[in-house]
């Protein structure tokens, strides 16, 4: 009784998946006009329209249509809030609670990021109290 050879691994002709990649088909292809058809019928889209960019001059007097932003006049305030003026010692109080919040976020225990940015903050702090 003879028993039959083991099959040699290297005559294997079966593609493997190494085969099957290449540079040249990484991902799914886009599909075919056919295909799309056949998934969609009756909804055969027309084209998108090509449109030549616009000279700058064009381009320049489209920006003046009506439907674009209006253009700023200086002597008209932007927002319509006005900038609060706070004394010296409101000043320093503001930067003392928040002096005294940074204090309580170092005792917290949070993620190394998070105290990085708090250390951030309190060099801020410090430098702006020292101006």
């Amino acid at each position: 009784m003879t028993l039959p050879s083991p099959k040699n691994p290297s005559a294997d002709n079966t593609p493997k998946l190494q085969d099957t990649v290449t540079p040249s088909n990484h991902g799914t292809p886009p599909p075919t006009q056919a295909v799309l058809d056949m998934n969609f019928p009756g909804c055969a889209a027309p084209p998108a329209p090509i449109f030549p960019a616009p000279s700058f001059q064009e381009f320049s007097s489209s920006s003046k249509d009506p439907t674009s932003a209006s253009p700023l006049n200086p002597s008209e305030p932007i927002l319509d809030m006005k900038i609060q003026q706070i004394t010296s010692e409101e000043f320093n109080q503001n930067l003392n609670e928040a002096e005294q919040a940074t204090r309580i976020l170092h005792r917290l225990k949070l993620p190394k990021t998070t105290k990085e940015i708090v250390n951030t903050l309190e060099k801020a702090l410090t430098s702006t109290k020292r101006t």
